[in-house]
């Protein structure tokens, strides 16, 4: 088991549901790994240290893994480019569940903004359905977003 820190392995970041049922391979690059390891260190570590355990419901995603799950993407002279923080490694979706077995995935949001961790993007994805988080050494944004569906019933971003 390739540990990312003290308590993230490297396979929590590769399950994926729709891979295994769509026969998708979610193999990381030598680079995902490297960023996987610095979200893990200098983010999520220290969100288990403050809340507990963790579940990672989407960590590094393929190109093709990416597309099938409708995330972030553009057109690049014709072509699909993903653009999605979790294509390169350095994002997570996380959910809390506290220890009566309640998910509280608030007290993660709260935990980052508390410590003053470092973060690129964090997203309150569809009223505390789960936590986005992301981490890009040097060129964190510091980004507080909200997810919502559109009247068109597509994802829409609100600044925090």
């Amino acid at each position: 088991i390739m540990k990312l820190s003290k308590n993230f392995s490297l396979s929590e970041f590769l399950k994926s549901n729709v891979a295994t049922r769509r026969n998708i391979s979610n193999d990381p690059t030598k680079e995902g790994i490297v960023e996987m390891q610095k979200l893990c260190q200098n983010l999520l570590q220290p969100i288990r240290d403050c809340l507990g355990p963790l579940r990672i419901n989407s960590g590094w995603r393929s190109v093709e893994l990416n597309k099938a799950l409708g995330g972030a993407y553009r057109i690049v002279d014709g072509k699909y480019k993903a653009t999605s923080q979790h294509c390169k490694g350095q994002a997570a979706d996380l959910k809390f569940v506290d220890s009566d077995g309640h998910m509280d995935n608030q007290r993660i949001w709260d935990c980052v903004l508390d410590c003053g961790l470092e973060f690129d993007q964090m997203i309150n994805e569809f009223d505390w359905t789960w936590i986005h988080i992301s981490f890009n050494e040097g060129n964190n944004r510091k980004q507080l977003l909200e997810a919502y569906r559109g009247a068109d019933g597509k994802t829409k971003y609100k600044k925090v």
